[in-house]
């Protein structure tokens, strides 16, 4: 009797030994990431000891700035503006709730720096917000530009803005954009406001020198941004 009693123990440790050892994966947060909130909508941005976040805000914007820890360098700029879409006094046709919301534009924004040019992908939309329900109704816009002075151009430019889930009413949209950077300098710019070479060099352009003239130049970046932020 005490031989069977002490093998009936001895299953029951094992059995909680093999329960304790299966690893909870989904309880685990992404160490990798963390989520920061703008105003309407959040934001992922790395969560590690390379950068460091420099956050603004008001009553209707807000603007988080990422920078390299190492080289105090920006890496990337998130940036939201809100304000009451006075075009609608009646709930949202989608929300289902018989009580009074409101509507607003959210403008978002994320920027990126290639050297002197500073390009942003600007996605507007319009959200309905009741007590603590969201949600996106619509996107009204969706645009990229430098927007850096200069006298650059952004050629060859393809923006899409979608909800995550492929339909509206939405909870997040993504967003991409991409185009290519140019600037052109010519020779009576020499010492006037223009830009040397080597600045778009180091930053990764293509400079291509005209011919028999080292002092006039064109520069090209092909790049892309992308865009991608919920309401939860």
């Amino acid at each position: 009797m005490k031989k069977l009693r002490f093998f009936s123990v001895l299953s029951l440790v094992v059995c909680l030994s093999l329960l304790l050892s299966i690893p909870i994966t989904s309880a685990q947060p992404n160490s990798s990431e963390q989520k920061i909130k703008l105003k309407f909508t959040y934001v992922t941005i790395p969560n590690n000891s390379e950068v460091y976040t420099v956050r603004s805000e008001d009553t209707l914007s807000a603007k988080v700035e990422v920078y390299d820890k190492n080289t105090n360098d920006l890496i990337t700029t998130h940036g939201e503006e809100i304000e009451k879409d006075t075009r609608f006094s009646v709930p949202s046709l989608f929300s289902g709730f018989s009580s009074q919301g409101d509507h607003y534009i959210v403008t978002r924004y994320e920027e990126r720096e290639d050297g002197p040019a500073v390009t942003r992908l600007t996605v507007k939309m319009n959200v309905y917000s009741s007590g603590s329900f969201r949600q996106i109704d619509k996107i009204e816009s969706a645009t990229m530009a430098v927007i850096s002075s200069g006298g650059f151009t952004l050629k060859d430019k393809d923006v899409v803005a979608i909800p995550s889930t492929g339909d509206f009413p939405a909870t997040a949209i993504r967003a991409h954009g991409t185009g290519t950077i140019t600037y052109q300098k010519n020779y009576n710019e020499q010492g006037s406001g223009g830009f040397s070479a080597s600045v778009f060099q180091l930053a990764g352009f293509q400079v291509t020198y005209s011919q028999g003239n080292s002092e006039e130049y064109y520069a090209r970046k092909p790049i892309d941004i992308r865009l991608n932020y919920s309401l939860y």
